[in-house]
């Protein structure tokens, strides 16, 4: 990853070459005090100054490592050290190593031309100054490389979560679009279907299957926008049934011919909690199920809190009535079961030894 670029002077820029021309200057006037300058006061403070204007220039960071290091000759510039630490920070590895290597071998003809003198120990420590400033420069650069690596992968977690997120809650609006939307409308098919072996004009008997056709294809459109649900979910407003739903899920049940008897004995809520609609959304589901997979079988709704556990069973007997057929989209029983997991409860759903047909779940008994 380049390190962003850097074209203004920045006050970091203008504290750091202020800084090299303070020390170059004390620099100078030092070597001019014990008497060991190369060349006169003048031309030493004139190098000093012209190295620390040299930080002032981002885009010139590489030059100016071979700047700093040929005006090390007239006197020893501490810019040098500070350009080399630029050139390792700001510039990518290669140019910098470029110019680090050129300011390095710049460098030592300062020893005998500002020094006065010339042996190993003096041309390591000049090669030092510029290679030891360059190796740490670039070491803070791929630390901030690699900080901006973490925040990036951060980011992408963090947004792939929360596209997790919405797909959960969008295929959660979609279960309940179905479990809300596909329960009316199947009780208007079978309603429709009652009416029609209720009644004789053949006109009257026409319009009731209009009517049940019209139904069925409202459900079969109703499948179709799950799908739209599930990639662009808006915001619904969803229903918050309680306990009293369920003598209406009962009538409305008994209403298409399915003898239903019900034990409820327990007090809704105010508002209703999260164990109290799992549950009364479970009644509804099952409901459904057995009225259009068993019409006409006797059919039992409990619903009863033992221990701060709320049990919830809906069990049908066989049907000796053909089955309703309406469109299917095999959402409910796993709606059950996911539902009930999000509550950390249990579920029983399969078959009866008699032909018949079971839901349970047991829930924790939850306020919210």
């Amino acid at each position: 990853m380049r390190m962003p670029a850097r074209g203004s002077v920045t006050r970091r820029d203008v504290a750091v070459a202020s800084f090299a021309a303070l020390a170059g200057v004390a620099v100078a006037v030092s070597r001019s005090v014990v008497g060991t300058q190369g060349a006169p006061l003048w031309a030493e403070l004139v190098a000093q100054l012209a190295g620390a204007a040299m930080l002032l220039w981002p885009r010139l960071t590489g030059p100016a490592v071979v700047g700093t290091a040929l005006l090390s000759w007239v006197s020893p510039n501490p810019a040098t050290i500070l350009t080399a630490f630029d050139a390792g920070e700001r510039l990518p590895p290669r140019r910098g190593a470029v110019w680090a290597t050129a300011g390095a071998l710049l460098i030592l003809p300062a020893a005998p031309l500002a020094f006065g003198r010339s042996d190993v120990a003096m041309a390591a420590v000049l090669v030092l100054l510029v290679l030891g400033p360059w190796l740490a420069g670039r070491s803070r650069r791929a630390e901030r490389v690699a900080a901006a690596a973490l925040r990036e992968r951060s980011a992408q977690a963090a947004e792939h979560l929360a596209a997790q997120v919405r797909t959960t809650e969008r295929e959660r609006l979609a279960r309940e679009m179905h479990d809300v939307v596909a329960h009316r409308i199947s009780y208007v098919v079978l309603q429709s279907n009652l009416l029609e072996t209720k009644v004789g004009d053949p006109q009257v008997r026409e319009d009731v299957e209009r009517i049940r056709d019209t139904a069925r294809e409202a459900l079969e459109e109703m499948r179709a926008m799950l799908h739209l649900l599930g990639r662009d979910g808006t915001p619904v407003a969803i229903e918050q049934p309680s306990f009293r739903d369920v003598a209406v899920l009962v009538e409305e049940a008994r209403a298409v011919g399915q003898p239903v008897e019900v034990d409820a004995d327990v007090v809704p809520g105010e508002p209703p909690g999260l164990s109290e609609r799992t549950a009364v959304r479970i009644v509804r589901e099952a409901l459904t199920n057995a009225v259009r997979h068993a019409p006409g079988a006797e059919t039992s709704v409990s619903i009863a809190e033992e221990d701060g556990t709320l049990r919830v069973a809906v069990v049908n007997g066989p049907s000796a009535i053909p089955e309703v057929e309406m469109p299917t989209g095999g959402h409910g029983l796993q709606g059950i079961r996911e539902r009930v997991a999000l509550v950390r409860g249990t579920t029983t759903i399969g078959p009866t030894p008699d032909g018949g047909f079971r839901v349970e779940a047991l829930l924790p008994r939850r306020d919210a």
